[in-house]
């Protein structure tokens, strides 16, 4: 069926009818697709840790190539987001957090992100978009011939 924003399915046909999506992935976790000027597109996705109970949820960023067949060149470690100047990815304030919106603006070197904390809170962030970018490139993907590169292997070579 096509994407129509009025759509609601009813409760009973819920489970086996879900809302149609207006994009291709089957079970969406995370932003959609923003396209940076050099024609790469950045995204956050959620991930999610289920050895703990209830599971927790963290966010990475990926880059993709804008043009198809839209491979994915790199991804982040966990981004925590925190009023704190130095965080960690495992804190409590990190223990459940998942970005829902992303929109960069590049002429004003700015990332905006809305994200959920705790499951009962919404925040908004304003980050440098280069350095997002750069941490979107923590760990560079390679092809089929081509070994990955990784900042974080380097740091320890």
């Amino acid at each position: 069926p096509s994407y129509s924003p009025s759509y609601s399915p009813s409760p009973s046909t819920h489970r086996t009818h879900p809302r149609p999506r207006p994009y291709s992935l089957p079970h969406p976790a995370g932003t959609p697709y923003a396209p940076l000027p050099d024609g790469n597109l950045l995204a956050a996705m959620h991930v999610k840790d289920g050895a703990h109970s209830p599971p927790l949820y963290g966010t990475t960023f990926y880059l993709m190539s804008g043009t198809p067949p839209f491979q994915l060149l790199s991804i982040s470690p966990k981004l925590c987001l925190s009023e704190l100047s130095v965080d960690l990815a495992i804190s409590a304030t990190c223990a459940l957090q998942f970005v829902t919106g992303l929109v960069v603006e590049p002429e004003d070197n700015l990332a905006l992100l809305s994200y959920g904390q705790m499951d009962r809170q919404m925040h908004l962030a304003a980050l440098p978009l280069d350095a997002l970018v750069a941490f979107a490139k923590t760990h560079v993907l390679g092809d089929d011939e081509e070994l990955s590169i990784s900042d974080c292997d380097q740091a320890f070579a």
